[in-house]
């Protein structure tokens, strides 16, 4: 009885430059959305210590409001979070390859 070689043949497209499997590979829109992450969150976190300062409860007791930078603190970093974790979470319209 012949003895046959019994092969198995697979491809897997490597990145060019690190040799990684191409769908292990982090893609440049998910970094950017983890970093606005952070950053969203740090101003976040920012404009909530900021409305504890005594300047931001004078502003609340004369006003009724916090002061312009706290509010564009609070606002900006919930925007950016946002921002960032739909990028983070979602793919773009584009197929790479």
């Amino acid at each position: 009885m012949p003895r046959g070689k019994i092969t198995f043949s697979y491809a897997i497209q490597l990145d060019s430059v690190s040799q990684i499997p191409r769908r292990q590979l982090m893609n440049s829109q998910r970094i950017v959305g983890i970093v606005l992450l952070v950053v969203g969150v740090i101003l976040f976190i920012m404009g909530m210590n900021a409305s504890d300062s005594v300047a931001d409860k004078v502003s609340d007791t004369f006003t009724g409001r916090f002061t312009d930078k706290t509010t564009w603190y609070i606002v900006g970093g919930a925007g950016t979070a946002l921002l960032g974790l739909l990028m983070a979470l979602f793919r773009s319209g584009k197929n790479i390859a």
